[in-house]
């Protein structure tokens, strides 16, 4: 028998890294630099502000790179 927690889930490491994408039907959100995270995705590290955003299920992790 297995569950969920028997696989390994990809979440970004702090401080590291990680191709972000907002979540459809969500409001834009802004990065670091003042611009909008692009809907393909972007790549940013990960900080305590990108942690937040996506616990709000404001943005998503995407493994690979972002779409231009």
């Amino acid at each position: 028998m297995t569950t969920d927690t028997d696989k390994p889930v990809e979440k970004p490491v702090l401080h590291q890294p990680a191709v972000l994408k907002p979540k459809e039907g969500k409001p834009p959100v802004r990065k670091e630099d003042g611009k909008y995270l692009p809907e393909g995705g972007d790549t940013v590290i990960f900080t305590a502000y990108w942690a937040r955003r996506l616990d709000d299920g404001d943005v998503e992790f995407v493994t690979g790179k972002a779409k231009k």
